[in-house]
């Protein structure tokens, strides 16, 4: 069987597609359900195939990836001119589509944005500190590295919980020559190493954080939020720290610098990182970001 479409009934394999709930790029989100059940929920994510694959080692990675702050889908299925991943199914959105909930807390609740911030942070931590770990997983003998975190691969629970999503995927034309025709988006998290080079280190990943720590808290990207490629391009080739304008806890503001620094081996390790947070009061995080997820009705 050929999909030319997706479409509520269409089967894949085991699972029927239920309902479109989003599209990110190239991506379809659906809510799928196994054939023969009809409460087994799963997420089902769309791609047209490609020759280099459309989801790079996602579900090759999953064994390695079991971990409360992680999604990792666990079935591939090629179906004519499509691919779907299969995986586990969390109510909620992704950090990207909360944006416009976050800035206006930002402005009704410094203290709560700055809670949810740090929440967000140290989950994602504490995803990358196990992945790190993981040897011999395919492609990543040395431990498993992310390379793409920016909040489109950040997934928020409706119960406030936080995971990171897109491990194993395809990385982008490494070629500088040809980073203009690379999305946007990655180029304001990427590590100015990952210019000039395919090789992935945990370093590249702890970097990513501290650009998305910088933003949750200031409410502005790290390279600012020009669409200009090459003004973006030049930002990170720079990269240089910004000041901060909202008032950030001294904790909070060193491990900013120490996670934006230019040269890899001054950056902390992810679990170093996640110990920090730990220390940054913030208990009302989660509670605060479920409800932006799941406002009250």
């Amino acid at each position: 069987m050929t999909v030319q479409e997706p479409a509520p009934g269409v089967v894949l394999g085991a699972y029927a597609l239920v309902r479109h709930e989003r599209s990110d790029g190239d991506e379809q989100h659906w809510l799928g359900r196994r054939s023969d059940s009809a409460t087994a929920a799963v997420a089902v994510r769309l791609r047209r195939s490609t020759p280099t694959g459309a989801f790079g080692r996602e579900v090759e990675l999953q064994p390695w990836l079991q971990h409360e702050h992680i999604l990792a889908p666990s079935e591939q299925i090629e179906l004519g001119e499509w691919t779907a991943v299969v995986g586990e199914y969390r109510p909620g959105t992704s950090l990207a589509a909360l944006a416009p909930a976050l800035a206006e807390l930002r402005t009704r609740d410094p203290a709560g944005a700055l809670a949810v911030a740090v929440h967000v942070i140290e989950s994602l931590a504490r995803a990358l500190a196990h992945a790190h770990v993981q040897l011999g997983a395919p492609g990543f003998p040395r431990g498993i590295v992310h390379g793409a975190l920016m909040p489109a691969a950040v997934w928020l629970g409706r119960d406030g919980s936080v995971a990171l999503t897109g491990f194993g995927a395809a990385q982008p034309e490494a070629d500088p020559s040809r980073v203009l025709d690379r999305d946007l988006e990655p180029l304001r998290y990427a590590a100015p190493e990952q210019l000039a080079s395919r090789t992935r280190a945990p370093a590249i990943d702890v970097y990513a954080l501290g650009a998305l720590l910088h933003e949750l808290v200031e409410g502005t990207p790290l390279r600012g939020s020009s669409t200009d490629a090459r003004a973006v391009y030049q930002a990170l080739v720079a990269a240089e720290i910004p000041p901060v304008a909202a008032a950030w806890p001294p904790a909070l503001a060193s491990l900013r610098q120490a996670l934006l620094a230019k040269t890899p081996l001054d950056r902390p390790r992810a679990d170093a990182v996640a110990a920090t947070l730990a220390g940054v009061p913030h208990d009302a995080g989660g509670r605060a970001l479920a409800a932006l997820v799941a406002p009250p009705k």
